[in-house]
């Protein structure tokens, strides 16, 4: 092995390994940031829910009818303040449901299934550190063995250039 591919090899798997160990890291805000607004959305829609609880036998859906059939436009206007809460109170609901799996099933969700708005906000405002939990070092060592064996088939075409040929010698 030259040593170039050496050096290269070791660069793949050690930035791997980085990359890697932040996975869990990155996970762990995006739950938080959902849960976040979840909570968030929870408290404003629960003023809306405790009106439908008094006067519509708890049925969102029944106030939400009973503001859109007034002539005002304002109690209309208020109808869609109202569903637009009652959706965004759903949206996150499920969002949390859906990570409620462990760290692979959230990764997994948040790699395919994410909610792409609050997956962009996590990644404008991740903050990366090096996490020392069992979770972050087995994320960056398998990053880093998948990243090695994906630099090793992509240079198998171009081995000759690493590898000096050697021709036998005669022994007189």
């Amino acid at each position: 092995m030259s040593k170039l591919h050496h050096y290269l090899s070791m660069i793949v798997f050690v930035s791997a390994v980085m990359l890697g160990v932040q996975a869990p890291n990155f996970v762990d805000q995006y739950v938080k940031r959902v849960d976040a607004h979840f909570q968030e959305a929870s408290s404003a829609f629960a003023s809306h829910q405790k009106t439908a609880d008094l006067y519509h036998g708890g049925s969102v859906e029944k106030l939400i009818d009973h503001y859109r059939a007034q002539p005002d436009p304002t109690f209309q206007s208020g109808a869609e303040a109202i569903a637009d809460s009652k959706r965004r109170v759903e949206r996150f609901s499920n969002e949390r449901e859906a990570l409620q799996a462990g760290l692979w099933g959230q990764m997994w969700h948040v790699l395919w299934s994410r909610d792409a708005v609050l997956f962009t906000a996590t990644m404008e405002n991740f903050s990366a550190n090096v996490p020392l939990n069992t979770d972050a070092v087995i994320c960056g060592i398998v990053a880093g063995i998948l990243a090695s064996i994906i630099f090793e088939l992509l240079l198998w075409p171009f081995r000759r250039l690493f590898y000096q040929s050697r021709k036998p010698t005669r022994s007189c």
